[in-house]
């Protein structure tokens, strides 16, 4: 029984289709914790203000400053670390999308061909 010489071809095109479906869902959740940090950020705040304003009226500016102040500094904290992920995740395709195009240099000159064009184009945003 000889082995089809069209297998190792398929074989890179499924695992770049899990790769890029994996990806997708990652995205999809990040973007669902990102709502949530903004909306727990929103609630604070809000809370903050209520409580602010109980307070007699010089004590009630200082404490509207502080609570917009460390809702701004959350804020940027979590586009810090909206950014970090970004980057990882351009890192992490690009690696991927190096360790596949060095598979397809393992196969024969046809299939490489194949394997190589069938290769998606790395992220660069």
């Amino acid at each position: 029984m000889q082995f089809p010489r069209h297998v190792p071809a398929l074989l890179c095109t499924c695992l770049l289709l899990s790769v890029a479906a994996l990806a997708s869902l990652a995205i999809g959740s990040a973007a669902s914790e990102q709502m949530a940090a903004k909306r727990r950020i929103s609630l604070q705040l809000r809370q903050d203000m209520e409580q602010c304003e109980q307070l007699d009226r010089v004590e009630t500016e200082f404490c509207l400053r502080q609570a917009r102040a460390q809702a701004e500094m959350a804020t940027a904290e979590l586009q810090t670390y909206r950014q970090a992920l970004r980057k990882a995740r351009m890192h992490r395709v690009a690696a991927h999308h190096q360790l596949d195009a060095t598979r397809c240099n393992g196969l024969p000159r046809r299939l490489r061909e194949r394997c190589v064009n069938a290769l998606p184009a790395p992220e660069t945003s």
